[in-house]
């Protein structure tokens, strides 16, 4: 990744996808979030303040290493653990059936092989787990 993806690009994504408008979407999205949890494309972390109080831990993926620097404020005023991995949706390195929810924001557009993360969501998803995206 060069210098604009690493660091300009971070912080265009972080300013439009902050945008209050979007808030209802995240609350709609994220309020039936349960159990082990996978979030595919974390981006800024703009979603940690919309997850049900009940969520404690969840692992995160993205494949840009200069978004992950703009979540550490996100994360650090968070009372969710976040586990991130900077790699892409599509190859996921989780174990088959481990999830109960995974969730993708404003993330399958900007992902090259759209099936094949769609395939990866279904393996990781536990039967009976759900896919929460917008």
């Amino acid at each position: 990744m060069g210098f604009y993806s690493q660091k300009i690009l971070p912080y265009l994504i972080d300013w439009s996808l902050s945008d209050p408008s979007l808030a209802k979407y995240r609350q709609e999205v994220l309020a039936n979030v349960e159990g082990e949890v996978l979030e595919i494309g974390f981006g800024s972390g703009v979603n940690l303040s919309y997850y049900p109080e009940h969520i404690h831990k969840i692992i995160t993926v993205d494949v840009n290493p200069g978004i992950h620097a703009l979540a550490q404020k996100r994360i650090q005023a968070s009372s969710i653990i976040v586990d991130h991995h900077i790699l892409s949706g599509e190859n996921l390195p989780m174990a088959d059936h481990a999830f109960n929810s995974v969730v993708s924001t404003w993330t399958l557009c900007s992902i090259e092989n759209v099936e094949q993360a769609l395939k990866e969501i279904y393996r990781v998803l536990k039967p009976g787990g759900r896919f929460f995206f917008h």
